[in-house]
């Protein structure tokens, strides 16, 4: 449920968000899915920054534990509500 949800608003964005504030209840959800995956990361899609983070298709994932404080399992940035 808590997968579809995100989906759900993933789909419903205005635009496409590069990044999404997650709870940890979402992250373990994700990740039993096989939902997320760690790639590279560039600075502007050029230059490589020699770490990785955690995506969701083309979605950095970023895990917020104050969410869970105001009951989100996710957040989405302003530019895609």
């Amino acid at each position: 449920m808590i997968v579809q949800e995100f989906e759900s608003a993933l789909a419903d964005a205005k635009s496409a968000p590069k990044g999404v504030k997650i709870s940890l209840d979402l992250w373990k959800a994700l990740k039993a899915s096989e939902l997320i995956v760690m790639r590279d990361v560039a600075a502007w899609g050029v230059f490589d920054l020699g770490f990785q983070m955690p995506f969701y298709k083309d979605t950095i994932l970023i895990y917020d534990p104050e969410l869970e404080l105001h009951g989100k399992t996710f957040q989405l940035p302003p530019s895609a509500t």
